[in-house]
């Protein structure tokens, strides 16, 4: 890692390749799926989507890597959206897994009866000011909720070796600003 001023990282590719991998293993042991290989825009049917509701920071480009290294298309919603906007979107791309910030934790669990088939919250401490007491809501039953540092470590590239995608494959599903409804 290097710093340069106070808005960049420059990280190595081993410094982001290794815990990719990890969170692509993650995921899979997570049960979320390779795509099918073939893009349409017909509802999708498998838990193949990883939804990123989060600002721009390392950790959203790590696990989109990781979820590209496995065939699983990313989902992303920008951050500014809401809640609304994350079930519209768990809920058409039968998601199971999102990474959010640490500070989103506690709304998307408040309304996880909305997203009935949202089985893994990951979340980051991006922006988070340290020692920033932000109280971490119990799990719903049925639903992991786990740091990104630990999702990462719990990944073993071993057990689930890249599986890349297709060129033909469905790579990200972006809601964005502009996003309106279906």
């Amino acid at each position: 890692r290097a710093h340069v001023g106070p808005c960049f990282e420059w990280r190595s590719v081993g410094g982001v390749g290794v815990p990719s991998a990890s969170v692509g293993a993650a995921l899979r042991s997570a049960a979320l799926v390779p795509a099918p290989e073939k893009c349409t825009l017909d509802k999708l049917q498998t838990p193949c989507s990883l939804a990123i509701f989060e600002n721009t920071c390392p950790e959203w480009m790590v696990a989109a890597l990781g979820a590209f290294s496995q065939s699983i298309v990313v989902t992303t919603i920008y951050a500014t959206l809401g809640i609304d906007a994350v079930i519209q979107a768990v809920n058409d791309g039968v998601i199971s897994a999102i990474v959010c910030n640490k500070s989103n934790v506690k709304v998307l669990t408040s309304r996880i009866k909305d997203m009935k088939t949202l089985k893994t919250i990951i979340y980051t401490s991006d922006l988070v000011a340290p020692g920033a007491a932000i109280d971490l809501p119990k799990a719903p039953k049925g639903v992991k909720v786990v740091s990104m540092e630990d999702f990462i470590e719990s990944g073993s590239p071993a057990a689930f070796p890249p599986t890349p995608p297709k060129a033909t494959t469905c790579a990200v599903i972006m809601y964005t600003s502009g996003s309106t409804g279906n």
